[in-house]
């Protein structure tokens, strides 16, 4: 089973920020967006949050969530809500990728590696903004050589995630 990140932050402060400010920050920080990515950012559907509040996050990977055989993201999120997680919104992915610059470089993807999960990509759990394969599913977090990534990707309601994939929950209180 894989451990969370170090360097991980276990809360942050969500809201408040357009997603143009989002995007200036993410720029200003050198964080790279794939066109998937951006896509997301120009959906009219995502809206931020006016209002400012601190979450408790934590990473998780299909394994820990008791799916050692790996799942589809729906399988992961009703297991995550048992144990007290809910998904998180998508302006999170951006917050946690400006909080989180320690990341470790990943390695390199092979040129013959399955579809799936890059190495070393940690997926923020969202709602998708609807089930067109049109549009983007959400976002992951990734160290290229050094850049940091927020990318978008597409997946489909049958993808399986591989036991050792990661995602981010946010932690329900109360």
């Amino acid at each position: 089973m894989s451990m969370p990140e170090e360097g991980m932050p276990r809360s942050l402060r969500i809201g408040g920020c357009s997603k143009e400010e989002l995007r200036s920050q993410l720029e200003a920080a050198g964080v790279s967006l794939n066109p998937a990515a951006e896509r997301l950012f120009e959906d009219d559907r995502w809206e931020t949050a006016s209002d400012v509040r601190r979450v408790k996050i934590r990473t998780i990977s299909v394994a820990e969530l008791g799916l050692a055989e790996g799942a589809t993201y729906q399988q992961c999120v009703a297991l995550a809500r048992e144990l007290g997680y809910s998904e998180c919104p998508l302006e999170l992915a951006a917050a946690l990728r400006l909080a989180y610059a320690d990341q470790p470089v990943a390695p390199e993807r092979p040129a013959d590696a399955e579809p799936g999960s890059p190495p070393g990509a940690i997926t923020v759990a969202s709602a998708p903004l609807d089930a067109s394969e049109e549009t983007p599913r959400g976002f992951y977090l990734r160290n290229i050589n050094g850049t940091l990534w927020l990318r978008g990707y597409w997946s489909d309601d049958e993808h399986v995630w591989a036991p050792g994939d990661l995602f981010v929950f946010m932690r329900n209180e109360g």
